[in-house]
């Protein structure tokens, strides 16, 4: 099977009452498990600032956080979206390889499971909070 990997870059705009950060790029790289961080105002890059046991599909930001899927480890990680320290591992199940990640503006993730043709929704504490049956091979 043929993946087609391409840099996912997610743009954070982080800011807390005391000063604002510049724009910060993460670059999640499918080849070798990896994520970057890139300036493109300053012309620099961080590579190898997180690393993954497996395939980084996607990300999102919600909120101060940000949710990549993980396909081959059956999981989605958040890392705090200020420093990626880490911060849960929300595990979808064994065999389902979850892809798409979007949140919804309330802390709530929803995340589709390609190899269970399922959307699986977490909400802010990380619990499990739903789960359905949708069509083949869920991409987005």
């Amino acid at each position: 099977m043929f993946r087609f990997f391409a840099a996912f870059v997610l743009c954070i705009w982080g800011s807390t009452s005391a000063f604002a950060l510049p724009e910060t790029a993460v670059v999640l790289n499918g080849i070798d498990n990896t994520a970057s961080t890139a300036r493109l105002d300053l012309n620099t890059s961080q590579l190898g600032v997180l690393n993954f046991p497996s395939f980084p599909a996607l990300g999102t930001l919600e909120g101060n956080y940000v949710y990549i899927s993980l396909s081959g480890a059956n999981e989605v990680r958040v890392y705090d979206a200020m420093n990626l320290a880490p911060v849960a591992t929300l595990p979808t199940g064994a065999g389902t390889n979850p892809y798409a990640v979007v949140g919804d503006g309330s802390r709530n993730v929803f995340v589709t499971l390609s190899e269970t043709n399922e959307l699986v929704r977490f909400d802010a504490s990380g619990a499990e909070t739903g789960r359905v049956s949708v069509g083949q091979w869920p991409q987005g």
